[in-house]
């Protein structure tokens, strides 16, 4: 019954409805969680082709994606994922989507579309772009801190070491740790840097978003 009187509504008018829903739901007292995604109703405009994900690419908190309905123009949005990994969306409210593929958040937002308001919601997602990704350098290099990992490259340990300046003169090039956090789970992965290093079979150690790496100190 929704469905069918949604349909049945003008486009100017459903424009109208899905902007005083924005307002009231923003200005909701009763909603305390945090909302700092945005959700604009924009004209379907092609992307750049490069512009969506891998398909084990995971969303992000910082990603911006594109909804789109096909012939409800009005329900097309895009928006950024807000730091607790909602967005907003029209009709059918925030929506968790970090952790998810690309293909799944299209299910997800899909399916809660086709429940309430539209009997079919051919829906896609895209990502625009992405979020800037980090990892932590700490120990036994020249500069420790916070570094970005290059949009759109793989890097690998090595590069990264160097990023952060290269091994300090007690450095133990033989004993790194790295911390990473794999679907809520922690693992610690012990690497070698000299074998990385001259090694030609040695496979490469990509760096991830997030990784914490530890360069250990020499006994002597």
């Amino acid at each position: 019954m929704i469905a069918s009187l949604w349909k049945r509504l003008p486009a100017v008018l459903r424009v109208l409805l899905l902007s005083g829903w924005f307002a009231a739901h923003a200005a909701d007292p009763l909603d305390r969680a945090p909302v700092t995604a945005t959700a604009t109703a924009i004209p379907t405009t092609p992307l750049d082709p490069n512009s969506s994900a891998p398909e084990s690419y995971r969303l992000r908190s910082g990603d911006t994606i594109e909804v789109r309905v096909y012939q409800e123009e009005d329900l097309t949005t895009r928006t950024k994922i807000d730091p607790e990994g909602f967005v907003l969306l029209p009709l059918i409210g925030r929506v968790a989507v970090k952790g998810l593929t690309v293909a799944s958040a299209t299910t997800l937002i899909r399916g809660k579309l086709e429940a309430d308001f539209l009997y079919e919601a051919r829906t896609s997602v895209l990502l625009v772009d992405r979020a800037a990704e980090h990892f932590l350098m700490m120990g036994q290099v020249s500069r420790p801190g916070v570094y970005d990992i290059p949009p759109g490259e793989q890097l690998d340990l090595l590069r990264a070491i160097a990023m952060a300046g290269g091994f300090t003169k007690i450095a133990n090039q033989g004993k790194i740790v790295v911390k990473r956090t794999s679907g809520g789970t922690e693992e610690f992965l012990r690497l070698n840097a000299k074998n990385l290093a001259k090694s030609a079979t040695e496979q490469p150690f990509f760096v991830h978003a997030d990784d914490q790496i530890t360069i250990g100190e020499s006994a002597f």
